[in-house]
């Protein structure tokens, strides 16, 4: 009876003793989509851990001791796990290292200050670029992690660089239901990425190498400044009948977005075109939790959360596709 429904403890490990610290793994919680056979736990710096969950012969669920997957000076700015079918789990982690960096600003520094007469610190040429500043030689990059469960061992697969405003992660499904990657939001853009895209054509139009990476612009309110980006904030991903899906991004703003991929007919594992259109605007949530009963939960960032029911989600018509 739905009375005696409890939860059970079953694994309680110790991260940290002395509070939640920027290396204390549990800012963010991934799974693999495909049964819950892994877990990734990463902190905001540096350490993953990875949990193979595995059932007895009792049918009881054990969890095996973890796997790291650390990576020293690295930020980590969402974690989700990427569907890729019954192939070895593989999670997607949207992060920045900065070690070179670093070192070169410390370098700087310390051959400056040699120069000077201890009595004050002059920088020739300008100021000194400040941490997180354009032009600071940053790259935020989107990686795959994968669990060889064979090996028993965790390793980084690929990398690829992505938009420097990129903050949030969705996985498609993959498989028989999709073409796999995740889609990344950022300011202005959201971007689909999976393993083995290329890189997209410069600027000046002058790249001879055809994309197949897509970033797609997202609508702007009229009176919005020009100057100033509307940033995504969530984007949640639904999984419909007989392979479907859209995904539902929410901005800054409160704007609703509905993405939606359009694959190739020969290829369903290619895709060759995405839509974003403007759905509605609903007060600003932490999440957007979609139901298979049409029924859309957003837990609110400030007052009361928020349940909503779908009238119609069909609207690509007067969409344009890029």
């Amino acid at each position: 009876s739905d009375a005696s429904v409890t939860y059970k403890l079953l694994h309680c490990p110790t991260f940290g003793k002395s509070g939640c610290r920027r290396d204390t793994p549990g800012q963010y919680l991934a799974s693999d989509p495909r049964g819950g056979r892994a877990v990734m736990i990463a902190s905001t710096e540096k350490r993953k851990l990875v949990y193979v969950l595995n059932r007895d012969s009792g049918g009881n669920i054990t969890i095996a001791s973890p796997l790291e997957a650390h990576r020293p000076r690295t930020v980590v700015f969402d974690l989700v796990g990427v569907d890729n079918g019954f192939d070895n789990p593989i999670f997607a982690s949207l992060e920045v290292q900065y070690p070179e960096y670093e070192d070169a600003v410390l370098a700087e520094r310390k051959k400056k200050k040699e120069k000077e007469d201890h009595d004050k610190m002059e920088v020739k040429g300008g100021r000194d670029v400040e941490l997180g500043q354009h032009g600071d030689g940053y790259t935020k990059q989107l990686a795959y992690y994968e669990l060889d469960l064979g090996l028993n061992h965790v390793s980084r697969r690929w990398a690829t660089s992505t938009i420097r405003s990129a903050c949030c992660l969705a996985a498609i499904p993959g498989g028989l239901d999709g073409p796999s990657g995740v889609l990344v939001g950022g300011e202005d853009y959201i971007e689909y990425l999976r393993e083995g895209m290329t890189l997209p054509p410069s600027s000046n139009g002058e790249s001879k190498v055809t994309p197949k990476r897509l970033i797609c612009a997202i609508p702007r309110r009229e009176l919005h400044p020009k100057s100033k980006g509307v940033l995504i904030t969530t984007i949640s991903v639904l999984r419909q009948k007989k392979g479907k899906f859209f995904a539902l991004a929410q901005s800054e703003l409160g704007d609703v977005y509905k993405v939606s991929l359009q694959m190739s007919k020969e290829d369903k594992t290619v895709v060759t075109h995405m839509t974003i259109c403007l759905l509605d605007t609903l007060p600003v949530g932490n999440g957007l939790n979609i139901s298979k009963l049409a029924l859309l939960f957003v837990p609110a960032e400030f007052g009361d959360h928020g349940l909503y029911q779908f009238d119609a989600i069909d609207i690509e018509d007067s969409a344009v596709k890029f």
